[in-house]
């Protein structure tokens, strides 16, 4: 029997309920019944336990080495992560959790609220044993740094780096890495000013609450919107002197 015959038996019963192997009624809405696809199962089993055993790529029809203790090659695993990027932007355009697709997100994530409550506890738990190990609470690989510190030392350098080419990215944005007041362009103590002084509001929305959570997440969220208007670079200083009324003074061209 031709290949083509074989996929035209099988999108006929398909299309009929049936199981596509067997041609006895699927299991709900599988395309199996319950014995072909206990069948298949161990199929998968006794198939990932020899490429496991022979260091090849778990994934079907691929033979590629592992490297390390992987259970994909990086061809696969990258393949892989790119398909689930575009499932999560395809959801999260249609208002849809990311992680299941079956319920709305919640509030301004982008999990519903089960996955999103499912998901803190795992970090949540994930998190004690690290630091009950005295591992990184982020990568659970290296040690912390030193005592009172909850992370390793590559893991901090790392995020600093993020954060300042998040930063970096922003500012470039609304004009560059320099004070609109005075000048300054030293970017680890230049801010992002809110024009209409409604910073404490918004960090409250976007925190859910929780101003200080939501200062924290500021960057990111001008990223996220495009850049939306009303914000401006500031220094420390001219922050203040504008929150208080003071007029900026004159930037140096």
């Amino acid at each position: 029997m031709s290949t083509e015959t074989k996929r035209a038996i099988r999108a006929e019963r398909k299309s009929k309920g049936l199981c596509i192997h067997c041609g006895e009624p699927a299991k709900g809405k599988l395309t199996r019944c319950q014995r072909c696809a206990d069948r298949d199962k161990e199929n998968r089993k006794r198939y990932a336990a020899r490429d496991a055993q022979q260091g090849i790529c778990r994934m079907l029809g691929c033979s590629n080495k592992v490297v390390g203790k992987k259970w994909y090659c990086t061809a696969c695993r990258e393949k892989q992560r790119l398909s689930e990027q575009k499932r999560a932007q395809r959801r999260i355009a249609a208002g849809l959790c990311r992680k299941c697709g079956k319920r709305p997100v919640w509030e301004h994530r982008t999990r519903c609220k089960v996955c999103t409550k499912q998901l803190n506890a795992s970090v949540a738990a994930s998190t004690v044993r690290r630091e009950a190990a005295g591992l990184c609470r982020r990568c659970g690989k290296r040690p912390v740094k030193a005592a009172g510190y909850k992370r390793c030392q590559a893991c901090i350098d790392d995020g600093c780096e993020r954060h300042f080419a998040r930063k970096k990215r922003v500012m470039d944005a609304y004009g560059g890495p320099v004070c609109v007041g005075c000048g300054e362009d030293e970017i680890r103590i230049l801010q992002i000013d809110h024009m209409n002084n409604n910073g404490h509001q918004h960090a409250l929305e976007i925190g859910n609450g929780n101003a200080t959570y939501g200062r924290s997440k500021m960057y990111r969220w001008l990223e996220d919107n495009d850049y939306p208007l009303g914000f401006q670079v500031l220094c420390p200083t001219c922050n203040i002197r504008k929150a208080r009324g003071i007029p900026l003074p004159n930037r140096q061209p």
